[in-house]
Parts: C-alpha cells; structure tokens; sequence
C-alpha cells in the first residue's frame, strides 16, 4: 500500500509539473524582447563612441556591426509567437528595431560623412545638428510608443516593471 501512495505521488507531482511546465511565463516574454532592445541600445551607445575621434572607416565598421545586430533582433523577435495571441509587445518591439535599422542604413550613413569631417564648414555642422535634432525627437516617439506597449502589457498580464 505504501508503494502505491508514492507511486501515486510521485505521478501526480509530474502531471502537476508538465502542467504548469508549458504555461506561458509574461516576464519572460517581457524580459527576452527588452534584452534584445538593450543590446541594440549598447551597440548604440558604442557606436556614438566613434564619433568622438573615430575615423570614417571605423564609424562605418561600428555601423556596419550595429546593423548587423538590429537584423538579428528583428530576426528573433520576428520569429517570436505573441504571448497568448498578443501580439503588441512583438510588434512594438520591431516597430522600434526597424526605425534603429532605417537610421542605420540612411541618416547615420550620411552622418558620418559629415562627422569625420572635422574642419566641417558651417553649413555641414547646421545639416549635421538638423540630422541629430531629427533622429533624437523620432526616437523619442518611437521609445515612447513602446513604453507605453510595455505598460500596457504589464499591466494587462500583472506584471511589476523594473
């Protein structure tokens, strides 16, 4: 009789766990599209490095690399199912990844060329300041549009946001 009961417990306590093992986990959903967008801002943050006293080549290679890493986060986050049929963190997220990526591939591009000219006339520091001003209030609207989706996701599965 003993070895019936810890046999039943024993069945019971692995139903139990495939069970709950497949439930979908909202933090962790959360936590993986944030960690793929922090990586794309610390790539960032060291491709600005390069402007200081990079040179034209090596701005190009960090631009190059960072793009590099925005496809790859658009890759894997692409392939993401929605959590529970939500969808609006995924796509948020990419909608952010594609601006990074656009900026990439055109304004940072002739940014540089501007950059690593560095007795630039005034009429190129103007241009340079018009790109910067430009990309910085889009980003805001963009990171902004995804906080707001962060929260609401947060919101709607009862999670604590850092």
């Amino acid at each position: 009789m003993k070895k019936v009961q810890i046999v039943l417990l024993l069945l019971f306590t692995l139903v139990s766990m495939q069970m709950f093992a497949g439930k979908p986990n909202p933090a962790k959903y959360n936590n993986k599209i944030v960690s793929k967008q922090h990586k794309v801002v610390d790539g960032f943050k060291a491709f600005f490095k390069t402007f200081e006293k990079g040179t034209k080549e090596k701005m190009h290679q960090e631009r190059e690399a960072l793009l590099i890493l925005v496809n790859s986060s658009i890759t894997e986050i692409k392939a993401m199912d929605g959590f529970d049929g939500d969808t609006q963190m995924r796509d948020g997220a990419l909608t952010l990844l594609y601006f990074y990526k656009s900026g990439l591939e055109s304004d940072y591009h002739i940014m540089i060329e501007l950059i690593a000219n560095r007795e630039r006339s005034k009429e190129d520091h103007a241009k340079l300041e018009a790109y910067k001003d430009s990309l910085i209030a889009n980003e805001k609207i963009h990171d902004d549009k995804f906080e707001a989706i962060q929260i609401a996701f947060a919101k709607k599965h009862k999670l604590d946001l850092l």
